[in-house]
Parts: structure tokens; sequence; C-alpha cells
């Protein structure tokens, strides 16, 4: 196929790019009009209804009604996201992140739907996006970001062999996010029951009063205790400013997730349990061992003399410890929510174990899972490289759909 002359979006569609309804979410009802967002249209996909928002019908003029084969685009946050209305989300209304292109007689809708979508396209939009707080990116910058356009017999061909190769890439995908979804599960049922079972299948069992485990069965020997009586010392971390953060540097500054930069003091040396205090993070739970900076968002725990690190460190993740947050709008949680809970107790020697047992195996799984995720991001980028090719002329499909 020889190259297609190109085409600024807004002369392949009627009036060009037009943005979507803004109202307020105060105005949202039980019953009405859909109102679609960008998070509703991931991966070229309408999103189930659970979730969903309706705007009253009085509010939504006709111009804001979808119809089939309308294309949309994302011009805010995730840029470039693009949406193909199918007859079933005809009646739908769009909201205002959104713009939205009436695909016309000089372009075959699913052709328009995947030029979005090819390489170049997507680097038009991330490379002309403003960027601020979030991307945005207007009608207007879409309307002249060009596309190439053949006959419509070329785009025709073009789209019916990307609906059959698209579709195989995207099972293909689908099936490795369920075997990672599968593997996670596994990961889980593995660690609770180490943590819970222990590793002795012939140990005789006795339900446990520990509130938590829901009087699930535990080994008869284990004993039951409260997190204070297994910490020598817990308390929150050391207050820095990003000032004093840097890029590297002698020593890792650890907040509620892991390591944020690095500093050139520490406040702790040794092994110590850390749990993340406030909003998203509150109730992560890390291990880190040599010196560090705690910093202020992470609860640092020491273990007794008798409590292994690691063991402990399972455990509590198990727990589950951001579901003891002292509010909803904005989780945070304190040494004194933290110490009164109970936990089961294994002797010190099957803690060790437990802990080697839980570290080994989770890592063949994270291995697996780390695997299946490169196979999917390459079969996205496969997926792409196809697309851009098909519609750039770079491979004859002409004779592929015959």
């Amino acid at each position: 196929m020889t190259a297609s002359p190109r085409v600024r979006l807004k002369y392949t569609c009627e009036g060009g790019g037009a943005y979507g309804l803004n109202i307020p979410a105060s105005a949202y009802v039980d019953k009405g009009v859909r109102l679609l967002r960008t998070s509703d249209l991931a991966g070229g996909k309408l999103a189930a209804e659970d979730g969903a928002i309706f705007v009253p019908e009085d509010a939504v003029e006709p111009d804001h009604l979808l119809r089939p084969n309308d294309l949309l685009l994302s011009r805010s946050g995730t840029v470039g996201r693009a949406f193909l209305v199918p007859a079933d989300a005809a009646g739908m209304a769009y909201a205002g992140f959104l713009v939205r292109y009436r695909t016309g007689r000089k372009v075959v809708p699913r052709y328009a739907y995947y030029c979005t979508q090819s390489a170049e396209f997507q680097f038009s939009v991330q490379a002309e996006a403003i960027t601020s707080t979030i991307q945005n990116f207007n009608a207007e910058r879409y309307n002249n970001l060009t596309i190439p356009l053949p006959s419509l017999d070329e785009q025709q061909a073009v789209a019916d062999y990307l609906d059959r190769e698209t579709v195989r890439i995207d099972t293909l995908i689908e099936e490795q996010q369920r075997l990672i979804e599968l593997l996670g599960e596994r990961r889980s049922g593995l660690i609770e029951h180490a943590l819970v079972k222990g590793l002795d299948p012939q140990a005789s069992t006795v339900p446990t009063p520990v509130p938590w485990l829901a009087g699930a069965e535990v080994p008869a020997h284990w004993q039951v205790t409260r997190i204070r009586y297994v910490i020598a010392e817990m308390r929150a971390g050391v207050s820095i400013t990003a000032e004093q953060i840097e890029p590297e540097g002698p020593y890792r500054v650890f907040g509620g997730n892991g390591v944020r930069g690095y500093t050139d003091s520490c406040t702790h040396s040794g092994t110590f349990v850390l749990v993340g205090r406030q909003g998203a993070l509150c109730g992560n739970v890390h291990l880190v061992e040599g010196e560090f900076w705690a910093s202020e968002h992470a609860i640092v725990a020491t273990p007794v003399a008798g409590v292994d690190p690691v063991w402990l460190t399972h455990m509590l993740r198990l727990m589950d410890l951001g579901q003891y947050s002292m509010t909803a709008a904005q989780p945070g949680i304190g040494v004194g929510q933290i110490l009164p809970l109970a936990l089961p107790l294994p002797r010190l020697h099957e803690q060790r174990a437990i802990g080697r047992h839980v570290d080994e195996q989770t890592a063949k799984i994270d291995e697996l899972i780390a695997e299946t995720e490169r196979f999917i991001e390459l079969s996205r980028e496969r997926r792409s490289a196809l697309i851009t090719a098909a519609v750039t002329g770079q491979i004859d499909v002409r004779d592929e759909v015959a």
C-alpha cells in the first residue's frame, strides 16, 4: 500500500471536536442519563454500570447525547484515551473532560479509532500535551492532529484486519491478566495458610480467640498474645523536610511506602518493622535493616528478642492494619491502635521457618507475576506497532481480509 495523504482530524468529522457536559457532582441522580467519564473508557471499552453516574434528562442538551460511532478522546489526565461509541451506548452523555468527534462520510469510524491508537498519534498527543498538575489537551489541539486517509475501501480493509488481529492480542492479554490474578490469589492463600496454620500438617489445631481471624483453626501449642508484648518499642519516625531529601546519599529515607530518597544522616540503625501511618499508605508494612532515616509518615517497631522480624512483618501485613484507621476521609493509625491488637504467636524456631518459607515461595510467585507483566507489556507494544503499521500503509492488509 502506498503512503496515504494526511488530513487533520477536524476535516474527517462533522464540526470538529465538541466538549462534553460540565455538571457538578451535586446534580448527579440515581436514575437518568448515564454520564461517561474518562475513567469509564479504559482500554477502549465501556465500564460496567456498577459505579456509573447519572444526570437528570433535562440537564442534557441534545448535542451532548452520543450517537453510534461517535469518537471520544480524553483531554485531561489520561490524554489520548479513545472510545468509539457502540450502539448500546447511544443516548448516553459525555463529561467535560472528553472531546467528541462525530465521524463523517470521509472516514470509516473504526479506522479513525485505530488511527488514534497508533504510536504516532499517541506520540503527538504526549509531545504536545500541556503539563501542569495534570496533563491537558484541548479540542483545538486534537483538531489539528493529522491521520492518514486512504480510500474508504482501504480504510475498511485496515479496520477489518485490525478488528481480527487486535482481538487475538487482547484475548491473550486478558488471559495473562487473569493469570496474574490467580497468582496473586495463590500468593495470598500461601501466606495466610503459613501464618495461620503453620508448616506442620500433623499439628493438632484449635479455634483461635483472635478476633480478626474469626475462630480459624491454629496449632494448639501456639500462644495468643498482643502486639504490645512482641514489640520492645514502637514510635513515630522523625520529621524531615523535602529540602533534606536527595536523589543520592549515604542513608535511605523511609516513609510509609518504602524509600523516598536519601539524606546525609540517619535516625535508626538495626532491624526494624515500619508501618505506614497516614493516608493511602496507612497500614503498609516494611522490614528495614541497616542505617536509615524513618520519616514522620512511618511508625517504627523494634521486635523483642524472642520474635523474628521477618515473621512479624508478614503477620502485620496479614492483619491489614489499615482497617484500624481512626478516620475514613484521611486514614491514619497510631501506636495506640496497634499495640492492643491480638495475634497468634508460634515458637521462635517456627517463626523463623515460616518467615523463610513465605519469603522463598512468594519470591517464586513474584517472579512469575513479573514475567507475565513483561509479556503483557510486550503484547501491548506489539498491538500498538501493528496498528501503526496498518494505518500508515507499512503492511498491505488487503489480502489479509480477502
